[in-house]
């Protein structure tokens, strides 16, 4: 029985005492009961009540913990997985800097391996440096063609990510360009986004969209794609990271309204990451 069942059966038979109680009628042949004894049945049916309450709800508790546990369990061992691909699969000199919540994920880390490994001579370009640089530099100087080209806004970050490359040996085909931030037109607004000439910029296979950060201002992701939609080769994907937030919810929802041949691609995966085709 739901709690909510006892709850309406247990003020049901009350209500019946209470009545026949009141009216004098014998509730057991010729025994009744006084109104001092209806009253502590009444205290000790509120008692019972609220400890199954609490029980229900503690319940309900246990039960949600759980199945996060179960979450949290199998979301460890695909990230472990995708560590042990990634060190399988490039076999670094050095080891790989540590993931941790500012960095992309291990699982989405293997399926960028995997693009680039499927790709002859990828062009990557990157909105926000970091490990996937790094990671992506790793890939191609395996497969032996493509270059990234990676923009980040911060010039700190861009040299942090340049010394990176140059530690794993990677700078020949992957860099990073200090590229400040800067009023865009799009649209009928102006966006704060990265100053590249994009008329410069070669055809591109992989576009990673990482930054701007979202403190920029809202939806600061949006611009990547109308900006290098005519950058982007047929059959390209773009990668959209922290789509569980609600501004990359949007941005992606825009992007799918205005880009008709823009596919979405599933990748279940709790990183977060919103994957596209352009078709």
């Amino acid at each position: 029985m739901t709690y909510h069942a006892s709850v309406r059966l247990a003020l049901l038979v009350l209500a019946v005492i209470l009545v026949l109680s009141f009216s004098g009628a014998p509730l057991i042949g010729e025994w009744s009961i006084d109104v001092g004894t209806l009253f502590f049945l009444a205290a000790f049916a509120v008692v019972v009540l609220g400890l199954e309450r609490r029980y229900f709800k503690s319940m309900r508790k246990l039960t949600a913990d759980i199945a996060t546990l179960h979450a949290d369990h199998d979301d460890t061992v695909r990230q472990l997985e995708g560590i042990v691909y990634l060190y399988a699969t490039l076999q670094p000199q050095l080891p790989l800097p540590p993931f941790n919540k500012a960095t992309i994920k291990p699982d989405f880390a293997e399926r960028l391996v995997g693009e680039l490994i499927s790709r002859e001579a990828p062009v990557v370009l990157e909105l926000g440096s970091g490990i996937s640089t790094a990671i992506a530099g790793l890939t191609l100087k395996k497969v032996g063609a493509g270059q990234i080209l990676s923009y980040d806004h911060e010039d700190k970050y861009a040299g942090l990510t340049n010394r990176l490359l140059a530690q794993h040996k990677v700078q020949d085909v992957a860099r990073v360009t200090h590229a400040p931030l800067k009023a865009r037109r799009v649209g009928d607004k102006d966006w704060d986004w990265y100053d590249i000439d994009v008329s410069s910029l070669p055809m591109i296979d992989v576009l990673l969209v990482d930054g701007p950060p979202r403190w920029v201002h809202e939806l600061a992701r949006y611009p990547a794609l109308p900006l290098l939609w005519d950058k982007l080769k047929p059959g390209a994907m773009i990668y959209l990271d922290d789509g569980k937030r609600e501004d990359e919810r949007e941005i992606a929802r825009r992007w799918e309204v205005e880009y008709p041949s823009l596919e979405r691609v599933p990748f279940p995966s709790r990183s977060g990451v919103i994957a596209f085709r352009k078709t």
